[in-house]
């Protein structure tokens, strides 16, 4: 029987508890072990130090509760404690190989004892090790809907929450955005609301979100939920449970240009995770290389990335470094590994992974192969309904184009590319682009703009703080200087892809802005688009729009 002095120190343990008091709940749960070993209280002081970043102590008494329960035969708490401890190695050490044991000893005392809460709990484990380990979003799926089922039947709203957002998040990676976006706005509103009390889950739900934005580059929504995570980590002081959410945060910080805030972020996560979580520090590592890549300083994003080798953003980072150094055959066989790492079904994880291929391709020479690459990407893009997805894939296209002697085609794509990343905004993307743009320029012959949009380039690049980037706009100046030429004009029914898209929706009687947000364009470039077509036909005046709309059904008689 337990002793008056247990309860009181047990109960005073989850008053702490649950208001947050990490430190004093561990010491009542102590005493009450003092008093009497239980697994009750085993279970309760592992939930306090997992809170503390204690790992050692987290697994040490959820270990001895495991073997508690052993003892008594009682598989369901055999069943809860496996998966915790399975959590645990995995989140802490980074040891996944015992992850999976611990995993696979839960489900065999399921088996004994059948339906009940606790198969939820590791059905929704075996969702998470299906999608972020194995990369297989389908089987994901699978398990996340059995979760959702079991956690309905037994009432439990953690395992409901975390089942939603891990569909969601499969959904997303498979190729179908706005269902999984909805469930995941849908499970963070439920975790951030308190609909549940198990704050693992509710960081675990915000991380999944956090991971959906930073794949699908979908950076409004992840600042408009960020804003709302962070107070809540800050009101229970559970930083260290938002850790991988952090990095994933930094990311997004550094395309959008904010690199200092991002460096900041890199660095505090990385501190805090290398004593309490040393299995998620790489993520950090391989951010804080990107991020000296980008700068322009090789030899310290070369050791970083060499430090998380086996790491797959560290594959594209060196890839593209070969890529810089004018050495695309390597660029091509690090994207490749990684490639294979990522299987088809997972289509977001690999649009990173084609972009950068397809620019090693064309530096390599092999057109073809390129094009075929440009395919899987606009097949992808197609599913993902975000601006810089959209703008990506212009890039892509020009490149393609430029490559390929459709110098007026690859033109139209770069302008709409860069008018994309500026509206996102995404400078470092942006800046680069506009270096391709005044190539592009400079081989037309227009020279004085070519100047313009390198010294536009130049200027965006060194606010960043991308050295190298901005030296190569700042060579394309001095090219510039003292050339000038008239643009270059074409046929009247030269019309490029675009500009027919463009042209068949002023037939249809769109307006400007109606045309920009069916095609995802800016106002400016609509109407520069028009201009040209209105060139092309002959129309001026009044009657322009009149005059297109006729010549399109006089082509389509």
């Amino acid at each position: 029987m337990p002793t008056a002095d247990y309860i009181s120190h047990l109960n005073a343990g989850n008053r702490a508890f649950s208001q947050g008091e990490w430190e004093l709940a561990a010491d009542c749960f102590g005493k009450a072990l003092g008093h009497q070993e239980t697994t009750e209280a085993l279970e309760a002081i592992a939930a306090a130090t997992y809170f503390l970043n204690d790992a050692t102590a987290t697994i040490a008494a959820r270990e001895r509760a495991y073997a508690l329960h052993h003892e008594a035969n009682n598989h369901q708490g055999m069943a809860r404690v496996a998966g915790l401890v399975a959590n645990d190695y995995g989140e802490f050490r980074g040891d996944f190989a015992i992850a999976i044991g611990w995993l696979s000893r839960g489900l065999r005392a399921i088996e004994k004892c059948g339906p009940c809460r606790e198969a939820g709990f590791l059905t929704m484990l075996q969702a998470h090790v299906a999608l972020l380990i194995q990369k297989d979003p389908t089987e994901a799926i699978l398990y996340a809907d059995s979760a959702l089922r079991y956690g309905r039947t037994f009432d439990a709203p953690d395992i409901e929450m975390l089942a939603l957002a891990l569909r969601g998040l499969a959904l997303v990676s498979q190729g179908e955005p706005a269902e999984g976006m909805r469930l995941l706005d849908e499970a963070t509103a439920a975790a951030i609301a308190g609909e549940t009390d198990d704050i693992n889950a509710i960081g675990s739900t915000c991380c999944y979100l956090i991971a959906a934005c930073e794949r699908i580059r979908d950076y409004d929504r992840a600042a408009q939920w960020c804003i709302r995570i962070s107070k809540f980590s800050s009101r229970w002081r559970m930083a260290s449970v938002f850790g991988s959410c952090r990095t994933q945060y930094a990311s997004i910080l550094m395309t959008q240009g904010r690199w200092e805030e991002a460096e900041q972020e890199l660095m505090n996560a990385a501190t805090m995770l290398r004593e309490c979580r040393p299995g998620q520090v790489a993520a950090c590592t391989v951010r804080i290389g990107e991020l000296r890549r980008r700068q322009g300083r090789f030899a310290e994003a070369e050791a970083l990335f060499a430090e998380t080798s086996s790491h797959p953003l560290s594959m594209m980072g060196r890839a593209a470094i070969q890529l810089h150094n004018s050495n695309p055959i390597g660029a091509i066989g690090l994207i490749e590994r990684y490639l294979r790492r990522v299987p088809l079904t997972d289509r977001i994880e690999r649009v990173s992974g084609l972009e950068l291929l397809l620019r090693a391709q064309l530096a390599a020479g092999n057109g073809q192969e390129a094009k075929h690459t440009l395919a899987e990407l606009r097949e992808i893009a197609s599913r993902f309904n975000t601006l810089p997805l959209h703008a990506a894939i212009h890039a892509a296209d020009g490149a393609v184009a430029g490559a390929t002697g459709n110098l007026r085609e690859a033109l139209l794509h770069l302008e709409d590319a860069i008018d994309l990343y500026d509206r996102t905004p995404m400078p470092f993307e942006g800046g680069c682009a506009r270096i391709e743009l005044a190539h592009l320029l400079y081989q037309l012959g227009d020279h004085t703009r070519a100047g313009e949009e390198a010294r536009a380039a130049e200027q965006s690049l060194q606010r960043l703080g991308a050295l190298r980037d901005a030296e190569r706009a700042t060579a394309l100046i001095s090219t510039s200087h003292g050339h000038t030429t008239a643009p270059y004009s074409s046929a009247s029914d030269d019309f490029t892809r675009r500009e027919t898209e463009v042209l068949m929706l002023v037939a249809a009687g769109k307006s400007n802005e109606e045309i920009a947000t069916e095609l995802f364009l800016s106002i400016r470039t609509v109407e520069r688009h028009v201009s040209n077509i209105y060139l092309k036909l002959g129309a001026t005046g009044r009657t322009a729009r009149a005059v297109a709309t006729a010549w399109v059904w006089k082509q389509k008689k």
